[in-house]
């Protein structure tokens, strides 16, 4: 048990990790962004109505939109809170809804990855573990069922389960399963024909935890430079949206 829950909090510390830099990142350019639009783009503009310089295409969108987040800031806070409010909740308590959210995310780049890899490893130990002190199969299912929150995967250990009961095979509950990587498939077969099944899952569920370190790292160093960019390009937007006007004056003056 100290091993298992060592394991399961090395994972959580490693996607936690994973995840602070991007939130630092992001609060802090909404940060700027606010300030940007709230502060500095309304100093020039009242600098360019004084001066009369025509306004482009840009620097108007930009200005309204600067407007609107002063005069009706409620609004956007509004409509993301009842976004998240409404989303959390159906979240939790639709069950069909909460399996289409992570069917659509496990299909996702590098996000799937993370996903699937970490409920691989994380069932493939649990399932180890109870083996190997003689917990019934049936019963490790049941456990398993309740220990994941992933509605797929929920599916599959259930279907196993009727499987079970009817004489089949656990392994026959996997085989094509799109959820179930096919490394994984082909080793809980090795293991139930050579009678190894936990040593065998003990094996997978070290190579996914190693996968899923590896696909945390990578996302990590692709991140960082997307972040920027993102950024840097916003950022980038309206400093030309106020430059722009700046040559209509300067032309003017000339």
């Amino acid at each position: 048990m100290s091993e298992y829950y060592t394991s399961m909090d090395q994972t959580k510390k490693q996607m936690k990790s994973a995840m602070t830099y991007p939130a630092v990142v992001l609060t802090i350019a909404t940060g700027v962004l606010v300030f940007m639009m709230t502060y500095l783009v309304p100093q020039f503009t009242s600098m360019f109505e004084e001066q009369g310089a025509e306004l482009p295409f840009l620097t108007k969108m930009i200005v309204a939109v600067s407007t609107f987040m002063i005069n009706k800031w409620y609004v956007p806070l509004a409509i993301i809170a009842g976004i998240g409010i409404a989303f959390y909740l159906c979240y939790t308590k639709i069950q069909k809804f909460r399996l289409v959210v992570q069917i659509i995310l496990m299909h996702m780049p590098v996000v799937g990855n993370i996903i699937v890899y970490n409920e691989i490893a994380n069932f493939s130990k649990t399932f180890a573990s109870l083996l190997n002190h003689s917990v019934f199969i049936t019963d490790s299912m049941e456990i398993l069922s309740k220990i994941t929150s992933n509605e797929v995967y929920k599916g599959i250990i259930n279907k196993t389960l009727e499987n079970l009961a009817k004489g089949d095979s656990i392994s026959s509950a996997f085989r094509g399963e799109w959820a179930i990587p096919v490394v994984a498939y082909e080793m809980i077969v090795t293991g139930e024909s050579t009678g190894q099944l936990g040593a065998m899952m003990e094996k997978v569920a070290a190579h996914f935890q190693m996968l899923h370190k590896n696909v945390i790292d990578q996302m990590k160093s692709l991140v960082e430079p997307v972040m920027i960019v993102f950024l840097a390009g916003i950022v980038g937007v309206i400093l030309v949206s106020i430059i722009q006007p700046m040559f209509s004056i300067y032309s003017q003056i000339k």
